[in-house]
Formats: C-alpha cells, sequence, structure tokens
C-alpha cells in the first residue's frame, strides 16, 4: 500500500513542538559534540526559529518529522531536516530528499547542506549523489550538482 506523504507549512504555533522534535532527533549529536544545555538550546532555536520555509512530513497523516529549504537563485540550500527517531531509517528521509533533488534538478539547481560529521545521516546524502565541497571542525557541507531531465 503506498503511504499518503505530504508537506504542511510549519505555523507559529508549532514552535514548542519543532523544539522537541529538534530535541530528540539532533539532540544527542549535539550532546556529544557540546553537551546539552537545555536553557542554551532554548535561546539558540529561538533565535533562529521561523516558519519560512518551514513544512512538517506526514506520512498517512502522522507528523514524522520536518524539512526547512530555502530556494536561491543559484541553489536549493537544505538547512534541516528532523525526522523523529522512531520515524528513522524507514526510507522518509530519503523521500524528502529525493523531492527536493527533483525540484532542484527542474530548475537545474544544485542542493547545499550542512551536517555533523558525526551523523550516520552522512551516507545517505553520499548515496544520493552529494558530495563533501568544505568542513569545518565539526560540519561537511556537501553539494549535489543539477542532474540533467
Amino acid at each position: 500500500m503506498d503511504r499518503i506523504f505530504t508537506y504542511l507549512p510549519v505555523v507559529k504555533a508549532d514552535r514548542d513542538h519543532l523544539f522537541e522534535l529538534h530535541r530528540v532527533s539532533l539532540g544527542p549529536y549535539v550532546d556529544q559534540l557540546f553537551g546539552w544545555e537545555e536553557e542554551l538550546q532554548r535561546h539558540l532555536f529561538d533565535q533562529k526559529f521561523t516558519v519560512d520555509h518551514c513544512y512538517w512530513i506526514v506520512v498517512d497523516q502522522l507528523r514524522v518529522g520536518a524539512v526547512s529549504y530555502q530556494i536561491h537563485p543559484e541553489r536549493f540550500y537544505l538547512e534541516k531536516i528532523e525526522i523523529y527517531p522512531e520515524f528513522q531509517r524507514q526510507g522518509y528521509g530519503s523521500r524528502v530528499i529525493t523531492d527536493i533533488l527533483s525540484e532542484a534538478d527542474a530548475k537545474s539547481l544544485a542542493v547545499e547542506l550542512q551536517v555533523f560529521k558525526i551523523n550516520p545521516a552522512i551516507a545517505l546524502y553520499k548515496r544520493l549523489g552529494f558530495s563533501q565541497m568544505g568542513e569545518t571542525d565539526i560540519h561537511l557541507q556537501l553539494r549535489r550538482s543539477p542532474q540533467s531531465q
């Protein structure tokens, strides 16, 4: 049976739910790298929180995660993709990224992102055609060039 896969815009009232998603999906990596300090993480999240370009990933009417990306004249920038732990490794992240890649390819644009070096999602990105274009002490910057249609 095919799943019904949709994207719903995030609204301001979703802030706490989105922070909880951030805590459970990326919190373990933040904790491993820096130590998770709840008050600091809440402050950083609130500073960056915007509903612009942010969507709930909904599968069969159930929120499984969120994605945020921006379309620039020269590229797509995948700001974040966060999947609740109980829905990870079920193909939802792959589906979201594939949808973004298809949209970018249709516009002949590259897709770029940044990911923690300790995040196993790097294997997924590489499998989907991303390659490293730079790095910091804790992040890899990845890029996938547009594919011809």
